[in-house]
């Protein structure tokens, strides 16, 4: 088992910890390959306690995310509750801290072990400094404040300032919980997003453009060729009986030029629906046989997926909710909109 300890909350410096042996390095030097325990900054990874006697796990969160709100003045809209392998505690971490988590172990396959510095020190049973914070307990609660903060405190406590050797105990009664890292994807932020559907849309329109010109070019043709005009028009269209083929022809594109303007002004309409809060997984455009783009969401809770498509039909825009998953504290949703 290879500890990886990071001493800051930027994630790219920290502790490794193989074999007894401890030595300071840069994140880039660690072999993913290994069977690895990820300790992360209490301020990323926040060790809690619930002493309650619920059994909701609904309840629980909520009861979490509520102490939280009144304790502190961190925003709580955006953070997700994690399991641990100790029944009474648990982990909190934001949506952003959580999705950058899994950008940065994207590489590991399996189920990544994760825990809080404070829950790794809190096995030492005592009041301990380390990289400049000290871990203490307060009432009976182990809890992780900067050096500075803690000579601010009136108290007589003492603390043991550890050493890089002093890691290589074994935390075996550590919380950890495990993100599934098999089931990562790749976010794309709302801005980037829109850049990319805006880029998907100027291909089509340069395509349709061209087949636009093509059209005009066979019509050129057509008005060349007085005495099959007529023939080649009713092989296109063999179920229009129209007697003025001249008119027809310029209906014919003036109804292609409407439809696209129409499917162009519908993808600018979908896409300024997206709220910041809400990533985009996947974008999937067919404007050939289903005439649909499918976007897949990853939601922060349902509460944000139910007022997305509430928001979505009072916009009367048509869609189909193709699948839901729940994806490590997150709502995965795949919606289809017909063009």
């Amino acid at each position: 088992m290879t500890y990886i300890f990071f001493t800051d909350t930027s994630l790219s410096k920290c502790v490794s910890i193989t074999n007894q042996k401890a030595k300071y390095t840069d994140f880039s030097n660690i072999n993913l390959k290994d069977d690895i325990h990820v300790i992360l900054p209490n301020e990323i990874l926040m060790l809690v306690s619930n002493d309650n006697e619920m059994t909701n796990k609904s309840n629980i969160q909520a009861s979490i995310i509520n102490t939280i709100a009144t304790n502190s003045l961190k925003d709580t809209e955006n953070l997700k509750i994690l399991e641990t392998s100790n029944s009474h505690l648990y982990h909190v971490i934001s949506a952003e801290n959580l999705l950058k988590l899994k950008q940065i172990f994207s590489a590991f396959d399996g189920n990544l072990k994760i825990s809080s510095d404070l829950g790794y020190f809190k096995n030492l049973n005592t009041n301990v400094e380390f990289e400049g914070a000290c871990y203490v307990y307060d009432e009976g609660k182990p809890i992780k404040l900067l050096n500075s903060s803690f000579q601010l405190l009136e108290n007589d406590k003492e603390l043991k300032k550890l050493k890089l050797t002093d890691l290589i105990f074994n935390p075996s009664d550590m919380a950890t919980s495990e993100l599934n890292t098999l089931n990562l994807v790749e976010v794309v932020s709302p801005k980037n997003t829109k850049k990319y559907l805006y880029a998907l849309v100027g291909i089509v329109v340069i395509l349709n453009i061209a087949g636009l010109i093509n059209v005009t070019s066979n019509n050129n043709q057509i008005n060349s060729m007085n005495n099959t005009i007529e023939k080649i028009y009713n092989e296109i269209y063999p179920d229009d009986s129209s007697t003025n083929i001249q008119a027809s022809i310029a209906n014919k594109l003036l109804e292609l030029n409407s439809s696209q303007a129409s499917t162009f002004t519908q993808i600018k309409q979908l896409i300024s629906n997206i709220p910041a809060s809400v990533n985009v997984v996947n974008v999937y455009m067919d404007l050939n046989e289903s005439q649909s783009i499918q976007i897949t969401y990853l939601f922060e809770n349902e509460v944000d997926e139910s007022l997305f498509i509430n928001n979505l039909q009072r916009s009367n825009i048509k869609n189909t909710i193709e699948s839901r998953e729940e994806l490590q504290g997150f709502t995965k949703t795949s919606i289809t909109y017909e063009l």
